[in-house]
């Protein structure tokens, strides 16, 4: 069977596409496309009908992979025919007529079917005959056939079609954001390579007071570019073995699908043993020292004087303790990125803090239990104010007022210490934070304008809770 367009006259109009023809009045102008095994048959038909074929012309078919219909074509055609039926139309004249109203490119795809109905085929057959509906939808259309319920079935295949295609859409969008995200580590890995690394490596030459350090700078970017070749000679690997997959899935060749599931764990799996046995330490020390040349260098370019140690320093817990912004005394405690620096006359001192106390149960058998809560966790900020502080004052983020307004304000007031509620005239500040202060005067001079929106800005940024205290002559920021 052979798709042929086709152009001629008929006596009356056959479609809606029919046109009055300009040279022969009396005559209607069709063109359409039609199947069938050869040239003759249609110009018979034609001729049979009274009309005049004009040209016959085949249609080159195209290839396979191209001629996939989009899920959402597939179920307005259900719907249409659905509609149809439901109108008191047969199935079979119901899936002719939408054949026979479609005019673009489709109508090539759907003449099989037309083919099948006009030789005495069924409706379940030429719906077979279209080539293109999963097995599903094909066999609740032959259930409504066999039982003489064709509406119902119909609107279940709709119904069902409607279903995968949504299933589908969602599972195309995850596997879109996993293959995005594989790309973006694939441009970060080929992006070292070619351009952060070479930087190191020049850097290393003039990095460090002795030659030692230089030496031992340099032997780390070494095994970086080492770490940096077998992550990329992983992913080349990787992308054949997916590659293979999806060519075994196209051409259904199970050996093909089993080398990929195979070769794929195999190749995780011997990254992994790698990573763990031979880079995980190099990687570590490359990792804190290159944080160490590298944030060292950014800050000394705004700062005057600057000392970074990737480690952590557990001077900062003598500030964070000052603070007074954690009542709750920690047993263990992780400290990260200490930073101590000079800006000015202002000196800063800045560490990621992570803070946790123990709680100690024991259960009816009398077996101890130990747990651990989180008291903080984050980015703690100590800096001088260069002013000395007569009382104490605290604004931290007002959970309360958010949720509850107004009311919220009579719990807000401390009722077991000095500490007073400060209220500020500005509404945008007083939504986000609560004051609390030993003097009110005080509060109020420190907790300026400019300075109330420095903080406001400061919250919106990190997207967190944030707190301040202001003791001493210090300003606290966790």
């Amino acid at each position: 069977m052979q798709n042929y367009r086709v152009t001629y006259l008929a006596p009356r109009p056959e479609n809606l596409m029919a046109q009055p023809d300009k040279d022969l009045p009396g005559f209607y102008r069709h063109a359409t496309l039609l199947a069938a095994p050869n040239p003759g048959t249609i110009i018979s038909e034609i001729r049979q009908r009274g009309g005049l074929p004009l040209e016959v012309k085949a249609v080159k078919p195209k290839p396979a992979w191209l001629n996939n219909v989009n899920r959402a074509y597939k179920l307005q055609l259900l719907q249409a025919i659905n509609y149809n039926v439901r109108g008191g139309m047969s199935a079979a004249r119901a899936l002719e007529m939408v054949v026979e109203g479609e005019t673009g490119a489709n109508r090539g795809m759907l003449n099989p079917a037309l083919t099948v109905l006009r030789t005495g085929g069924t409706f379940p057959e030429a719906m077979r005959a279209l080539g293109f509906f999963d097995s599903s939808t094909l066999s609740i259309i032959e259930a409504g056939e066999r039982t003489g319920r064709m509406k119902d079935s119909l609107n279940a295949a709709a119904g069902h079609y409607e279903k995968t295609s949504n299933g589908l859409k969602a599972m195309f969008g995850a596997v879109s954001w996993t293959l995005l995200d594989i790309g973006f580590a694939v441009s970060s890995i080929i992006g070292l390579r070619l351009s952060l690394l070479p930087t190191l490596a020049d850097t290393a030459k003039t990095t460090g007071e002795t030659e030692a350090e230089r030496e031992a700078f340099k032997a780390l970017v070494d095994q970086a570019y080492l770490v940096n070749d077998i992550l990329i000679g992983g992913t080349v690997i990787m992308l054949a073995v997916l590659t293979c997959g999806l060519v075994g899935t196209i051409a259904l060749s199970r050996f093909a699908i089993w080398a990929t599931v195979v070769g794929g764990i195999l190749t995780v799996v011997a990254l992994w043993v790698t990573y763990i046995h031979e880079l995980a330490e190099p990687y570590e020390a490359f990792r804190k020292q290159f944080k160490k040349q590298f944030i060292s260098n950014l800050l000394a370019a705004v700062a005057d004087e600057v000392r970074y140690l990737p480690e952590g320093d557990r001077d900062i817990l003598q500030d964070y303790h000052r603070s007074e912004l954690f009542t709750t005394e920690p047993d263990r405690e992780t400290i990260e990125d200490s930073i101590f620096a000079r800006i000015g006359q202002t000196d800063l001192k800045v560490s990621e803090l992570y803070t946790e106390y123990k709680e100690t149960t024991r259960d009816s058998d009398g077996k101890e239990e130990t747990k651990w809560h989180t008291i903080f966790q984050g980015v703690f900020i100590s800096a001088d104010f260069h002013k000395e502080f007569r009382g104490k004052t605290f604004v931290r983020s007002d959970v309360a007022e958010k949720n509850f307004g107004r009311f919220a304000r009579m719990f807000q007031k401390p009722i077991f210490s000095d500490l007073q509620l400060v209220q500020l005239e500005d509404p945008d500040f007083e939504r986000e934070f609560v004051v609390q202060s030993t003097d009110q005067v005080e509060a109020r001079y420190i907790l300026s304008p400019s300075l109330m929106q420095r903080m406001f800005e400061l919250k919106k940024r990190f997207g967190s809770q944030v707190e301040f205290s202001f003791l001493h002559s210090r300003v606290h920021i966790a």
